[in-house]
């Protein structure tokens, strides 16, 4: 009797274990083909320097939402435009 107590406790305590875990998402990475933007050249106006590095930043937002969402919408993107 107190073997077999036992023997379902530790079962118990074995089978808990598998049915309580939590699956957990995993990414796997792949190849992207993205056309980046061209990188903006410095200017004297450091004003100027951030809103072409900003609108730089948004075009590559766009390129790069291909591979997240698979729409190829560089083309379509109307930053800075």
């Amino acid at each position: 009797m107190y073997k077999q107590t036992l023997f379902l406790i530790a079962l118990a305590f074995a089978l808990g274990g598998c049915f309580a875990s939590k699956s957990e998402v995993v990414y796997l990475p792949q190849k992207c083909d993205v056309t980046f933007p061209a990188y903006p050249l410095p200017k004297k106006n450091a004003v100027e320097n951030l809103k072409e590095l900003a609108i730089y930043t948004e075009k590559l937002e766009c390129a790069l939402d291909f591979c997240i969402n698979g729409k190829n919408i560089i083309d379509n993107c109307k930053v800075g435009k």
